[in-house]
């Protein structure tokens, strides 16, 4: 406390200092109510615009917001056939996708240009071009009333790993069967997949 009070007196005893620290103090004051309010107001905007847009993203059928169905199915599909090698016996397997599923739509583009040259009573020439571009995801009709986008391409996520328990991957043949299956149906390197024998 003997500190601050010999700080006190050396720098702002006098009236001069006083009002330097007063105009310091106003100054940070203001920076701190101006600070908050440009900062901290934005934040509940952006929270409304992600619960929308999250919100509409829960409206999609099931199938096509879990990213895990893709994958789940290949898990079945590769469970099953990896259980009719002769010696693999019962097989778990668990497949990790790096994302979901992108569905790419056909588009309708049009664009157009239009070019407008005016002319002053003082010989001036002025030229104005006005360029639109439209595009738009091409419906179709169906019986019923019902519209869907015409789907180009639905791109599939891609795997990042393959894990593998089955019965008989103790035996190094069997083993290997397995690594070449899971590589040769999911079309992915040997790192990426790991056969582990169950227990």
């Amino acid at each position: 406390m003997e500190f601050l009070k010999k700080f006190y007196n050396n720098h702002f005893a006098r009236e001069k200092n006083m009002v330097n620290l007063a105009i310091i103090l106003i100054t940070g004051i203001i920076i701190v109510i101006a600070g908050g309010s440009f900062f901290g107001g934005n934040n509940k905007d952006i929270d409304k615009n992600d619960a929308i847009q999250h919100t509409q993203n829960l409206n999609l059928p099931k199938e096509e917001n879990d990213a895990n169905t893709y994958g789940e199915k290949l898990e079945k599909k590769l469970e099953n056939i990896l259980s009719q090698i002769d010696g693999v016996g019962k097989v778990a397997i668990m497949i990790t996708l790096s994302s979901s599923s992108e569905i790419v739509p056909a588009m309708d583009y049009n664009s157009g240009e239009t070019i407008t040259v005016e002319s002053d009573n003082q010989g001036g020439n002025r030229k104005i071009t006005q360029s639109e571009k439209e595009n738009k995801i091409l419906i179709l009709n169906e019986q019923g009333g019902k519209q869907e986008p015409l789907i180009l391409k639905e791109l599939q996520p891609t795997i990042k790993g393959v894990i593998v328990v089955a019965e008989g991957a103790s035996d190094i043949r069997i083993k290997a069967h397995i690594y070449e299956a899971v590589k040769t149906a999911l079309g992915v390197p040997a790192h990426k997949v790991k056969v582990f024998a169950k227990n």
